[in-house]
This record gives structure tokens, C-alpha cells and sequence, in this order.
């Protein structure tokens, strides 16, 4: 088996965007794909959209109202903070909803996004972005470094998803809305460098990445000496 040596950094931050569905894995793989890579010397930061998302809407009540305004204000509770649970059900009821959702929110997620990614260059070897999206539907976060990307994308079957939804807390009915609002996974196939499958056990998604990393050119691998 390869070893992973030393991070190969040439003074220019390099991107990680790492995508996938619904339901796929992706926060756990990104925790796996950081603990590799600092443990072969990289500084890491991580820039996970759903939770620039989640910030951006906390911290604007214009956008919320914006929100309410689209989805109804039985998606806000008392206090104005945003129910999500609510917002989730009427935003991913239908296409045009989720379409509409993705107009309100993406623009000033993209913007935070973007300005996280610039200050993560102060100080990291690389940024892992962690998307719901295929990369291409959300490019403005990476206008201008897009050479320094790689994509890799998770997949899972939809059995899977669906029951980590379930485990998570989602309603059935929201959960299966929620993946059928999704590209399809060829949407995320067709541009990723690497597919890193996440339906085994953690050990297995383990490997999945290791074996990303040892073809992605970001780090330096070793074939163990045998006697």
C-alpha cells in the first residue's frame, strides 16, 4: 500500500471543492479528506456552503423577510429567526420553489463564500469546499483560481441517502423532496476528477479518499520498502 509523504505546496493556495447530494456523506468525508491531509504536513481550512448558507440567513433579517415574503411567514418563528424545517417543506414542494430559493440565497452565499476563501489564502495550504451543488452552478466562488481546483464529488445510492436523512431527523416526505430538487448525479460526475463512493463502513470511505489523494497530485506517495 502507498504512503502518503509530505503535501506538495508551491506558494499558492490550492482548492479542494468537494461535492455531492443530499445525503451522500459529504461533511464526514471532508473531516476524513482535512485529517489526511494535515497529517502529511498541509494547513487546511474548510468552507462547508450549507453552513455559509445557514450563517448568511442568521444574520440577515432582510433575507429573511425576502424568504418569508416567497415561502410564507409560517417559515419564521415568533422571534424571526428562520424555522428551517418549514422552509424546507415549502421550498423544495416543487421546482419553481426550489429555483426561487436558490435565487434569494445563493447570491450572498457565493459573495461570503468567496470572501472566506480569500482570507483562508492568508493562511492555508488549501481550502476544502464542501457543495451541495456541482461546482459549476455556483463558479463565481472561484472566479479567478480556478486552475488551483480540483473537484471530487460523493456518491451514494439513493436508498442510502434516504436513510441517513431518516437517521438525521428529516420526515420522509421532506427528505425525498429534497433529493428530487437535486441535479442529477451525472451533474456531478462529469466534472469531478475523482468519484470518492461513501456506502461502506467509515473504513471504507477511508480508503476511498486515500486513494484520491494518491492520484490527485497533492501529495506525494511512497511505496513501503520490503525486505
Amino acid at each position: 500500500m502507498c504512503l502518503l509523504v509530505p503535501f506538495i505546496y508551491n506558494g499558492s493556495m490550492k482548492i479542494i471543492a468537494l461535492t455531492g447530494p443530499f445525503g451522500a456523506g459529504k461533511t464526514t468525508l471532508v473531516q476524513l479528506l482535512a485529517a489526511q491531509l494535515r497529517s502529511s504536513g498541509a494547513t487546511v481550512s474548510i468552507i462547508a456552503l450549507d453552513e455559509v448558507s445557514r450563517a448568511v440567513i442568521d444574520a440577515d433579517a432582510h433575507l429573511r423577510a425576502e424568504l418569508a415574503r416567497a415561502f410564507g411567514k409560517d417559515i419564521l418563528h415568533t422571534d424571526g429567526s428562520l424555522d428551517r424545517r418549514a422552509l424546507a417543506h415549502a421550498a423544495f414542494a416543487s421546482d419553481a420553489a426550489t429555483a426561487q430559493l436558490n435565487a434569494l440565497v445563493h447570491p450572498p452565499t457565493i459573495k461570503r463564500a468567496g470572501a472566506l476563501l480569500a482570507h483562508a489564502a492568508t493562511s492555508s495550504d488549501l481550502a476544502i469546499i464542501e457543495s451541495p451543488f456541482p461546482l459549476s452552478y455556483l463558479a463565481e466562488i472561484i472566479t479567478g483560481v480556478e486552475e488551483s481546483v480540483q473537484i471530487w464529488t460523493v456518491s451514494a445510492s439513493k436508498d442510502i441517502r434516504l436513510l441517513r436523512a431518516l437517521a438525521d431527523g428529516y420526515l420522509r416526505e421532506d427528505a425525498a423532496a429534497r433529493m428530487q430538487r437535486q441535479p442529477h448525479a451525472s451533474a456531478y460526475q462529469q466534472e469531478a476528477a475523482c468519484v470518492v463512493k461513501n456506502e461502506g463502513t467509515l473504513d471504507d470511505a477511508r480508503r476511498e479518499v486515500r486513494a484520491c489523494l494518491q492520484t490527485s497530485g497533492l501529495v506525494k506517495t511512497d511505496e513501503p520498502k520490503t525486505a
